[in-house]
């Protein structure tokens, strides 16, 4: 992985938001038994107040499977190992506003993974989510993205 690209001044990244869409990686924690899926509490825009999948930016030179990695450990604390990752695929996601504000839209090309682990398992948020929480595949309050990435993850497995 590049070191040097993690992470982008804001104005920069503002600029690329507002300009292009932003490759990024989701990973979806499931229960073993498939049935449940545990969704995070947004804190910020777009989405902020919506349970939703986990994710972020790729890092220039990251290989899609270390950064879903890189994100379970980051946004939740988990650790996982890439070779279990379970097959999701790619959406694209287009929303009016984004963490800059409601002047700049945020268009994300996202890759997605699902990963299994025990609902007991201990989460440690970071300060992106307020709460998680672990919802019935099935329910119907699930955003609809969010919804694609579980269908599709439950599909392929």
């Amino acid at each position: 992985m590049n070191q040097n690209n993690e992470w982008i001044p804001n104005n920069i990244y503002a600029e690329c938001m507002n300009s292009l869409p932003i490759c990024c990686v989701d990973i979806l924690l499931f229960n073993p038994t498939k049935t449940k899926v545990l969704l995070c509490k947004r804190n910020n825009e777009p989405l902020k107040g919506i349970y939703f999948s986990t994710g972020g930016r790729l890092h220039k030179g990251e290989e899609l499977k270390d950064c879903a990695v890189r994100k379970a450990k980051e946004e939740l604390g988990v650790d996982i190992e890439k070779e279990h990752l379970l097959k999701g695929g790619i959406i694209s996601e287009i929303f009016p506003n984004s963490s800059f504000g409601d002047d700049i839209g945020y268009h994300t090309v996202t890759v997605y993974f699902g990963y299994s682990i025990p609902e007991n398992m201990a989460i440690v948020l970071e300060k992106q989510h307020a709460d998680s929480q672990w919802y019935d595949v099935r329910n119907t309050d699930i955003h609809t993205y969010t919804k694609e990435r579980i269908n599709t993850i439950l599909q392929n497995s």
